[in-house]
């Protein structure tokens, strides 16, 4: 199947999650994207892009790369603010290097839409969900 560029425009911001289960969130670079053909792309707590050698996009390098260090300075200002206002509510922020984290005494079971029944499920995987 060809692959079709289709235009479009669209917006970068912080995506946050808040756990149900603990008072933990993550808070992640994301975009939400209008195309012409009427598509849309949501904005998503893991981004699922990767490079053309299997390796995960660091949406944070790309975004500086292609707006600038002042407009990641404004990004990161607003990611303070939400930081905050979490905060005052006693909710922990967890870096990214933790919530990637695998927790590997669970496991997903057949009905659970998380990796594989043979894979650890992360830290992520446990507290948080982007659908049901």
């Amino acid at each position: 199947m060809p692959i079709e560029t289709v235009a479009g425009s669209g917006r970068s911001g912080w995506s946050v999650a808040v756990s149900l289960l603990a008072p933990f969130s993550v808070i992640t670079l994301s975009d939400m994207d209008t195309f012409e053909d009427g598509t849309t792309s949501e904005p998503s707590i893991e981004s699922h892009g990767v490079t053309e050698t299997g390796q995960r996009i660091d949406e944070e390098a790309e975004f500086r790369i292609s707006k600038g260090e002042q407009a990641f300075e404004i990004l990161l200002n607003l990611r303070g603010r939400i930081c905050d206002i979490l905060s005052r509510y006693g909710i922990s922020v967890l870096p990214e290097e933790e919530w990637r984290k695998p927790v590997p005494w669970l496991r997903a079971d057949e009905e659970v839409l998380v990796g594989t029944r043979d894979e650890s499920i992360r830290v992520l995987d446990a507290l948080f969900f982007e659908g049901l």
